[in-house]
């Protein structure tokens, strides 16, 4: 047991990931550029990827219909976030940019970009002899 200051884990909020994972499935799909959005509780989440010449970028936009973004309290913007950030950061990419657009309040815009793996035959031709020597 850890002595001194409490450490706390981030709780997401459930229903948020579950409808983000579903969103995100559904833009997979989808032509670059095309912004699904879904409603969950009094939150708006949207989701578009962008396809460019040597990576591809996820813009999540968290909206708050009718509130301000510093209006919802720090506890259930830590859950929200959280879930965000579980469904649609890549680890390992670059750190994700969260903005707020100038004279919008009650949206937060989430950015990443990221370079696809891409799977390039290095030796044309080799075979293999993973099966065994014999075969």
């Amino acid at each position: 047991m850890k002595r001194g200051r409490k450490h706390k884990m981030l709780q997401p909020d459930m229903d948020v990931q579950g409808a983000c994972e579903a969103l995100r499935e559904a833009v997979h799909d989808k032509p670059s550029g095309v912004l699904l959005t879904v409603k969950v509780g009094g939150v708006v989440i949207g989701y578009r990827r962008q396809t460019h010449i040597t990576f591809r970028r996820r813009e999540v936009f968290v909206k708050v219909p009718g509130y301000r973004i510093e209006d919802v309290s720090k506890a259930e913007r830590e859950r929200i976030m959280t879930a965000v950030l579980n469904v649609f950061i890549i680890p390992g990419a670059a750190m994700p940019q969260i903005t707020a657009p100038e004279h919008v309040h009650d949206t937060m815009i989430v950015r990443q970009d990221y370079v696809p793996d891409i799977p390039v035959e290095r030796s044309p031709g080799l075979v293999s002899i993973a099966g065994g020597w014999g075969k």
